[in-house]
């Protein structure tokens, strides 16, 4: 079955537009209060933004 003749294709491309936005936004918060407190980026940081991007688009591409 492709994506096209999935009936839920509207449901899981909302949500997965929510939660996706809901972690950029985390991310945002957090290098925001990193610079507030004048804390460099750490290894964390870097990976957490490296598995947003990487991840984000995989999400919205695969079919579960």
């Amino acid at each position: 079955m492709d994506f096209k003749d999935d009936p839920d294709r509207v449901t899981r491309v909302t949500v997965l537009s929510i939660f996706t936005f809901i972690a950029l936004v985390v991310v945002i918060f957090r290098s925001w209060a990193r610079k507030i407190q004048r804390n460099p980026w750490d290894l964390s940081d870097y990976l957490i933004v490296a598995g947003l991007v990487r991840g984000a688009p995989r999400r919205m591409l695969e079919k579960h």
